[in-house]
């Protein structure tokens, strides 16, 4: 769990916590070694539900970003001065 929890800045407790979950959840497999322990993915088929996720939300920010620069646009338009040729 120590290098986990570097990976990803969490502190012990969460760490422990969301590997409790997802192995609750048969989404990861524990070993022990000692008092170590070491975690895997129980069934390679969650990287293609995380792949699918990932391409999901990448539209979905995508869709919401092109939003937010129309209305960035909108807005600066709005506060430009008219154009004397106008």
């Amino acid at each position: 769990m120590g290098s986990l929890q570097v990976s990803l800045g969490l502190d012990s407790g969460g760490t422990s916590q969301h590997l409790a979950i997802l192995r609750n959840h048969g989404l990861v497999a524990r070993r022990r070694e000692g008092t170590t322990a070491y975690y895997r993915v129980a069934d390679d088929a969650i990287f293609g539900l995380l792949e699918a996720a990932r391409l999901l939300l990448g539209r979905i920010l995508g869709r919401q970003q092109a939003l937010l620069t129309e209305i960035a646009d909108s807005l600066s338009d709005e506060a430009s001065p008219p154009s004397p040729h106008a």
